[in-house]
Protein backbone atom coordinates (compact mmCIF):
# COMPACT_ATOMS: atom_id res chain seq x y z
CA UNK A 1 0.00 0.00 0.00
CA UNK A 2 1.11 3.26 -0.98
CA UNK A 3 1.92 5.73 2.03
CA UNK A 4 1.34 9.55 1.78
CA UNK A 5 2.65 12.33 3.30
CA UNK A 6 -0.43 14.33 3.52
CA UNK A 7 -4.11 12.80 3.36
CA UNK A 8 -8.13 14.09 4.14
CA UNK A 9 -11.31 12.95 3.88
CA UNK A 10 -14.54 15.21 3.64
CA UNK A 11 -18.11 14.00 3.49
CA UNK A 12 -20.83 15.71 1.25
CA UNK A 13 -23.86 17.78 2.38
CA UNK A 14 -27.69 18.22 1.82
CA UNK A 15 -29.88 21.41 3.02
CA UNK A 16 -32.76 20.43 4.59
CA UNK A 17 -33.83 24.17 4.73
CA UNK A 18 -33.10 27.49 3.83
CA UNK A 19 -31.91 27.42 0.21
CA UNK A 20 -31.60 30.77 -1.47
CA UNK A 21 -33.08 32.89 1.60
CA UNK A 22 -29.81 32.69 3.35
CA UNK A 23 -28.41 34.98 0.67
CA UNK A 24 -30.90 37.17 1.89
CA UNK A 25 -30.08 36.92 5.26
CA UNK A 26 -32.30 33.74 6.60
CA UNK A 27 -31.44 30.76 8.12
CA UNK A 28 -30.57 27.54 6.52
CA UNK A 29 -29.98 23.80 8.50
CA UNK A 30 -27.35 21.92 6.93
CA UNK A 31 -26.46 18.32 7.30
CA UNK A 32 -23.15 16.49 6.07
CA UNK A 33 -24.13 13.11 4.45
CA UNK A 34 -21.52 10.70 4.71
CA UNK A 35 -22.53 8.67 1.79
CA UNK A 36 -20.22 10.61 -0.73
CA UNK A 37 -17.25 11.99 -0.13
CA UNK A 38 -13.43 13.66 -1.54
CA UNK A 39 -10.52 11.90 -0.43
CA UNK A 40 -7.35 14.05 -1.03
CA UNK A 41 -4.08 12.60 -0.76
CA UNK A 42 -0.27 13.78 -1.37
CA UNK A 43 3.33 12.66 -2.00
CA UNK A 44 6.36 14.34 -1.48
CA UNK A 45 8.65 13.69 -4.29
CA UNK A 46 12.28 14.88 -4.73
CA UNK A 47 11.77 16.41 -8.13
CA UNK A 48 11.07 19.84 -8.54
CA UNK A 49 7.83 18.77 -10.31
CA UNK A 50 4.26 18.74 -8.53
CA UNK A 51 1.96 16.16 -10.47
CA UNK A 52 -1.70 16.28 -10.19
CA UNK A 53 -3.70 12.62 -11.05
CA UNK A 54 -7.21 11.04 -11.07
CA UNK A 55 -8.81 15.04 -10.79
CA UNK A 56 -11.52 16.04 -13.40
CA UNK A 57 -10.68 19.78 -11.99
CA UNK A 58 -7.12 19.89 -12.85
CA UNK A 59 -6.93 23.80 -13.67
CA UNK A 60 -9.82 24.28 -11.32
CA UNK A 61 -7.44 22.71 -9.13
CA UNK A 62 -4.54 24.56 -10.01
CA UNK A 63 -6.24 27.86 -9.35
CA UNK A 64 -7.20 26.71 -5.52
CA UNK A 65 -3.82 26.23 -4.90
CA UNK A 66 -2.53 29.38 -6.31
CA UNK A 67 -4.96 31.57 -4.52
CA UNK A 68 -4.75 29.78 -1.34
CA UNK A 69 -0.92 30.25 -1.05
CA UNK A 70 -1.58 33.96 -1.66
CA UNK A 71 -4.90 34.01 0.80
CA UNK A 72 -2.83 32.42 3.48
CA UNK A 73 0.40 34.87 2.52
CA UNK A 74 -1.86 37.91 2.84
CA UNK A 75 -3.89 36.84 6.26
CA UNK A 76 -1.26 34.82 8.02
CA UNK A 77 1.81 36.08 7.18
CA UNK A 78 3.46 32.71 6.43
CA UNK A 79 4.75 31.38 3.23
CA UNK A 80 4.05 28.35 1.54
CA UNK A 81 6.68 26.47 0.20
CA UNK A 82 6.73 25.05 -3.17
CA UNK A 83 4.79 21.79 -3.43
CA UNK A 84 6.75 19.03 -4.92
CA UNK A 85 5.33 15.67 -5.57
CA UNK A 86 1.84 14.41 -6.35
CA UNK A 87 -1.76 15.10 -5.79
CA UNK A 88 -4.98 12.91 -6.04
CA UNK A 89 -8.00 13.74 -5.81
CA UNK A 90 -10.73 11.04 -5.82
CA UNK A 91 -14.24 12.01 -5.23
CA UNK A 92 -17.70 10.12 -5.38
CA UNK A 93 -19.77 13.13 -4.55
CA UNK A 94 -22.08 14.00 -7.67
CA UNK A 95 -21.15 17.23 -9.39
CA UNK A 96 -23.67 20.00 -9.64
CA UNK A 97 -26.40 17.58 -7.93
CA UNK A 98 -26.58 20.15 -4.63
CA UNK A 99 -24.16 17.82 -2.34
CA UNK A 100 -21.28 20.27 -1.74
CA UNK A 101 -19.14 18.67 -4.55
CA UNK A 102 -17.03 22.04 -5.21
CA UNK A 103 -16.86 22.76 -1.21
CA UNK A 104 -15.65 19.58 -0.38
CA UNK A 105 -13.06 19.98 -2.69
CA UNK A 106 -12.28 23.59 -1.33
CA UNK A 107 -12.02 22.36 2.29
CA UNK A 108 -9.32 19.78 1.46
CA UNK A 109 -7.49 21.93 -0.86
CA UNK A 110 -7.55 24.31 2.44
CA UNK A 111 -6.54 21.54 4.77
CA UNK A 112 -3.76 20.50 2.89
CA UNK A 113 -2.69 24.42 1.85
CA UNK A 114 -2.39 24.93 5.47
CA UNK A 115 -0.61 21.42 6.07
CA UNK A 116 2.30 22.84 3.48
CA UNK A 117 2.56 26.33 5.04
CA UNK A 118 3.46 24.23 8.42
CA UNK A 119 6.18 22.58 6.96
CA UNK A 120 9.20 24.94 7.06
CA UNK A 121 8.48 25.52 11.24
CA UNK A 122 6.75 22.26 12.70
CA UNK A 123 3.01 20.70 12.96
CA UNK A 124 2.03 22.98 15.85
CA UNK A 125 1.73 25.75 13.37
CA UNK A 126 -0.99 23.47 11.53
CA UNK A 127 -2.84 22.96 14.59
CA UNK A 128 -2.51 26.56 15.55
CA UNK A 129 -3.71 27.62 12.52
CA UNK A 130 -6.93 25.52 11.86
CA UNK A 131 -9.36 27.61 13.28
CA UNK A 132 -8.92 29.98 9.91
CA UNK A 133 -10.26 26.95 7.29
CA UNK A 134 -13.35 28.27 6.78
CA UNK A 135 -12.55 31.12 6.07
CA UNK A 136 -10.05 30.13 3.49
CA UNK A 137 -12.24 27.02 2.19
CA UNK A 138 -14.89 29.99 1.64
CA UNK A 139 -11.97 32.15 -0.14
CA UNK A 140 -11.25 29.18 -2.12
CA UNK A 141 -15.11 28.93 -3.30
CA UNK A 142 -15.53 32.14 -4.59
CA UNK A 143 -13.65 30.90 -7.43
CA UNK A 144 -16.65 28.68 -8.48
CA UNK A 145 -19.66 30.53 -7.50
CA UNK A 146 -18.38 34.22 -7.41
CA UNK A 147 -19.26 34.99 -3.66
CA UNK A 148 -20.02 31.47 -1.55
CA UNK A 149 -22.20 31.77 1.09
CA UNK A 150 -20.23 29.89 3.04
CA UNK A 151 -22.77 27.46 4.08
CA UNK A 152 -21.27 24.32 2.24
CA UNK A 153 -18.04 24.88 3.39
CA UNK A 154 -18.56 25.38 7.18
CA UNK A 155 -21.01 22.04 7.75
CA UNK A 156 -18.41 20.11 5.62
CA UNK A 157 -15.72 21.74 7.94
CA UNK A 158 -18.14 21.41 11.21
CA UNK A 159 -19.20 16.96 9.97
CA UNK A 160 -22.20 17.95 11.67
CA UNK A 161 -25.80 19.63 11.38
CA UNK A 162 -25.36 23.73 11.52
CA UNK A 163 -27.89 26.37 11.30
CA UNK A 164 -26.13 29.02 9.38
CA UNK A 165 -26.75 32.54 8.50
CA UNK A 166 -24.27 34.99 6.33
CA UNK A 167 -24.38 37.22 9.70
CA UNK A 168 -22.95 35.25 12.10
CA UNK A 169 -21.78 31.77 10.07
CA UNK A 170 -22.60 29.05 12.56
CA UNK A 171 -25.49 29.99 14.51
CA UNK A 172 -25.87 26.39 15.91
CA UNK A 173 -24.18 23.49 15.79
CA UNK A 174 -26.50 20.39 16.17
CA UNK A 175 -25.03 16.66 17.84
CA UNK A 176 -25.56 14.31 15.78
CA UNK A 177 -28.52 12.30 17.58
CA UNK A 178 -30.92 9.74 15.65
CA UNK A 179 -31.70 11.41 12.09
CA UNK A 180 -35.24 10.27 10.94
CA UNK A 181 -34.83 8.12 8.20
CA UNK A 182 -33.70 9.88 4.91
CA UNK A 183 -33.01 8.76 1.74
CA UNK A 184 -31.11 10.69 -1.14
CA UNK A 185 -32.75 9.88 -4.93
CA UNK A 186 -30.99 11.62 -8.08
CA UNK A 187 -32.95 13.69 -10.11
CA UNK A 188 -31.41 13.14 -13.27
CA UNK A 189 -31.15 16.75 -13.99
CA UNK A 190 -28.85 19.37 -13.43
CA UNK A 191 -28.97 23.08 -13.22
CA UNK A 192 -26.08 25.96 -12.46
CA UNK A 193 -26.26 27.80 -9.03
CA UNK A 194 -25.99 30.66 -11.54
CA UNK A 195 -29.64 29.79 -13.34
CA UNK A 196 -31.38 29.15 -10.42
CA UNK A 197 -30.37 32.49 -8.02
CA UNK A 198 -31.40 34.35 -11.53
CA UNK A 199 -34.89 32.62 -11.62
CA UNK A 200 -35.09 33.60 -8.03
CA UNK A 201 -34.45 37.18 -8.65
CA UNK A 202 -36.64 37.54 -11.38
CA UNK A 203 -39.39 35.97 -9.60
CA UNK A 204 -38.71 38.36 -7.07
CA UNK A 205 -38.69 41.68 -9.21
CA UNK A 206 -42.60 40.18 -10.73
CA UNK A 207 -44.10 39.67 -7.37
CA UNK A 208 -45.52 41.81 -4.19
CA UNK A 209 -44.01 41.04 -0.65
CA UNK A 210 -41.28 38.92 -1.95
CA UNK A 211 -39.37 38.88 1.08
CA UNK A 212 -42.59 36.42 2.45
CA UNK A 213 -41.39 33.77 0.74
CA UNK A 214 -37.37 34.25 2.30
CA UNK A 215 -39.03 33.84 5.74
CA UNK A 216 -40.79 31.01 4.94
CA UNK A 217 -38.11 29.43 3.77
CA UNK A 218 -36.23 30.40 7.14
CA UNK A 219 -39.00 29.50 9.30
CA UNK A 220 -38.95 25.85 7.77
CA UNK A 221 -35.26 25.84 8.61
CA UNK A 222 -35.93 26.74 12.37
CA UNK A 223 -38.62 24.00 12.68
CA UNK A 224 -36.49 21.65 11.17
CA UNK A 225 -33.88 22.02 13.81
CA UNK A 226 -36.73 21.88 16.69
CA UNK A 227 -37.62 18.56 14.78
CA UNK A 228 -34.02 17.43 15.89
CA UNK A 229 -33.83 18.06 19.29
CA UNK A 230 -33.41 15.00 21.43
CA UNK A 231 -36.18 15.95 23.80
CA UNK A 232 -38.59 15.62 20.72
CA UNK A 233 -40.33 12.10 20.21
CA UNK A 234 -40.17 9.85 17.27
CA UNK A 235 -43.50 10.46 16.38
CA UNK A 236 -43.47 13.88 16.79
CA UNK A 237 -40.14 14.29 14.97
CA UNK A 238 -41.66 12.79 12.10
CA UNK A 239 -44.27 14.95 12.07
CA UNK A 240 -42.26 18.66 12.41
CA UNK A 241 -39.67 17.02 9.92
CA UNK A 242 -42.24 16.30 7.11
CA UNK A 243 -43.87 19.37 7.68
CA UNK A 244 -40.41 21.19 7.51
CA UNK A 245 -39.53 19.49 4.23
CA UNK A 246 -42.96 20.56 2.76
CA UNK A 247 -42.76 23.80 3.19
CA UNK A 248 -39.21 24.36 1.88
CA UNK A 249 -40.52 22.19 -1.15
CA UNK A 250 -43.10 24.89 -1.74
CA UNK A 251 -40.93 27.72 -1.77
CA UNK A 252 -38.48 25.77 -4.49
CA UNK A 253 -42.23 25.74 -6.40
CA UNK A 254 -42.83 29.18 -5.94
CA UNK A 255 -39.82 30.10 -7.13
CA UNK A 256 -40.57 28.31 -10.33
CA UNK A 257 -37.13 25.57 -9.45
CA UNK A 258 -39.28 22.63 -10.29
CA UNK A 259 -40.07 21.56 -13.88
CA UNK A 260 -43.05 19.37 -14.58
CA UNK A 261 -40.65 16.60 -14.64
CA UNK A 262 -39.80 16.92 -11.29
CA UNK A 263 -43.19 17.31 -10.07
CA UNK A 264 -43.83 13.58 -11.63
CA UNK A 265 -41.06 12.20 -9.59
CA UNK A 266 -41.99 13.81 -6.69
CA UNK A 267 -45.63 12.29 -6.73
CA UNK A 268 -44.13 8.70 -7.58
CA UNK A 269 -41.63 9.33 -4.41
CA UNK A 270 -44.61 10.26 -2.78
CA UNK A 271 -47.21 7.10 -3.89
CA UNK A 272 -44.10 4.98 -3.45
CA UNK A 273 -44.62 5.84 0.54
CA UNK A 274 -42.19 8.71 1.33
CA UNK A 275 -43.92 10.98 3.92
CA UNK A 276 -42.18 14.17 1.98
CA UNK A 277 -39.72 15.02 -0.42
CA UNK A 278 -37.94 18.71 -0.92
CA UNK A 279 -34.95 19.18 -3.52
CA UNK A 280 -31.78 20.24 -2.13
CA UNK A 281 -29.33 22.31 -4.04
CA UNK A 282 -30.02 25.71 -6.08
CA UNK A 283 -33.41 23.52 -7.74
CA UNK A 284 -33.88 22.24 -11.03
CA UNK A 285 -32.83 19.03 -10.45
CA UNK A 286 -30.14 18.04 -8.10
CA UNK A 287 -31.13 15.55 -5.46
CA UNK A 288 -34.79 14.58 -3.89
CA UNK A 289 -34.21 14.48 0.10
CA UNK A 290 -37.06 12.34 1.04
CA UNK A 291 -38.12 11.60 4.54
CA UNK A 292 -39.47 7.79 5.29
CA UNK A 293 -40.72 6.06 8.39
CA UNK A 294 -38.52 3.64 10.03
CA UNK A 295 -38.72 0.18 8.78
Amino acid sequence: MRSYDFSVSVPSKWVFAGEHAVLRGGKALAIPHDEFNLEWRFARSNNSDLVISRNPFRDQLLALLKRGGLWIEEHLQIEVPPIFGEISVESTIPLGAGLGSSAALCVAAAEFLLWQSSQKDNQNTFVQNRHILPKLATALEDLFHGKSSGMDVNVIVEGRPILFSMEQKVEKRLEMIHLPRFKLFDTGFRATTKLCISRVEDWRKTHSFPEELDARMSQAACLAVDSLRQEVSADKRLELCAHALSEAQGCFEAWGLVTPELLEQKKALLTQGALSAKLTGAGLGGFWVTLWKDS
